[in-house]
């Protein structure tokens, strides 16, 4: 009997097995054919001095997506088409307006270089252009314009024309992120990045995001605009509809008064008319890796933010806005 328990209490004191490092480098396959659906859907709901009500407001973003592996290079890097013909943006219905639905041509069709961690590390538009006119400038890099250029009016529509100069393009850049609406390497059907080692389970990397107003570390107070960064975790192998899955989440998080920015650059509140500008966003995206070529099969991703403005002098918020995101990609067979 005593030697049972001791056996017993032996094995309580063995450490488990710890979990084995795995490489999540992506493997290409010449010939592939990887066609994605993109769904994207803000809400937002605001309310300004002298209304009792909050005034909502909903847009989509939807489109499709191919990607073709042409070559394969040294070191797992591969050439791939990435089509993306159009985008169609949907305005959900207001008291002033009815629902709308239109589809932009974005005509993206890019020879792109793609690295093992999901990184494009060049581009070549493949699109037929009719010849440039005399005296033309030359057009902007392949990925560098956002792909949502022609449609920046219904954000700041969103973000509120009554904020002012100062903090429009934050809260704007703050929604296309949400819906990961901007250059190719914020895609969603283009991510997640990937790490270069071999990871356990709770293994962490980060990928900037986007620029942001921001606090300085070390206790100054002080708000400057700085990387704003994604974090993102090896879950390890999880299963989903009954087939085994690579999962890496990322958290995305903003809380910062940027009026400290604003009325740094000004001299002081009442030269700026800002009080307060606080601005807050949380962001999660899960994404689901084939086991053994880790391409995404599945994204899902939900944000949540709001901002308020208080200026000099009002005896209450000028404007306060709330919003919420949600975007999934699917792996169409």
């Amino acid at each position: 009997m005593i030697g049972t328990l001791a056996a017993v209490a032996l094995l309580a004191q063995t450490p488990a097995p710890s979990a084995q490092a795995v490489s999540l480098l992506r493997v290409y396959k010449k010939g592939e054919i990887l066609k994605y659906q993109v769904r994207g859907l803000m809400v937002t709901e605001t309310q300004q001095i002298g209304r009792p009500y909050l005034q909502p407001q909903d847009q989509e973003i939807n489109y499709d997506s191919t990607l073709e592996v042409k070559e394969l290079k040294p070191d797992g890097f591969a050439d791939v088409i990435y089509k993306r013909p159009t985008i169609e943006v949907i305005m959900g219905e207001t008291a002033e307006s009815d629902r709308r639905s239109s589809k932009e041509k974005v005509n993206f069709h890019l020879l792109l270089t793609m690295s093992p961690i999901n990184h494009v590390t060049g581009a070549k538009d493949l699109t037929v252009k009719p010849p440039a006119k005399p005296g033309a400038k030359p057009g902007a890099k392949p990925g560098s314009k956002p792909v949502m250029a022609a449609s920046s009016a219904p954000f700041a529509a969103m973000a509120g024309a009554s904020m002012g100069q100062f903090s429009i393009p934050f809260i704007q850049d703050l929604m296309r992120v949400s819906l990961y609406v901007g250059t190719l390497d914020t895609a969603i059907d283009l991510n997640p990045p990937l790490p270069y080692d071999d990871v356990k389970p709770g293994a962490t990397w980060k990928k900037t995001a986007t620029y942001q107003p921001q606090e300085v570390k070390g206790g100054s107070g002080k708000v400057q605009v700085q990387r704003l960064d994604w974090t993102y975790t090896y879950d390890g192998l999880k299963e989903v509809n009954g087939r085994k899955v690579h999962r890496i989440t990322g958290v995305l998080k903003m809380d910062t008064d940027v009026a400290k920015m604003v009325n740094e650059q000004a001299g002081s509140a009442v030269r700026s008319g800002i009080e307060a500008l606080p601005v807050k966003m949380d962001m999660k995206v899960e994404y689901d890796l084939d086991p053994l070529s880790r391409h995404t099969l599945a994204a899902r991703s939900e944000s949540k933010g709001a901002w308020s403005l208080k200026v000099v002098g009002a005896p209450e918020i000028v404007v306060e806005q709330k919003f919420t995101g949600r975007t999934t990609l699917a792996l169409v067979k």
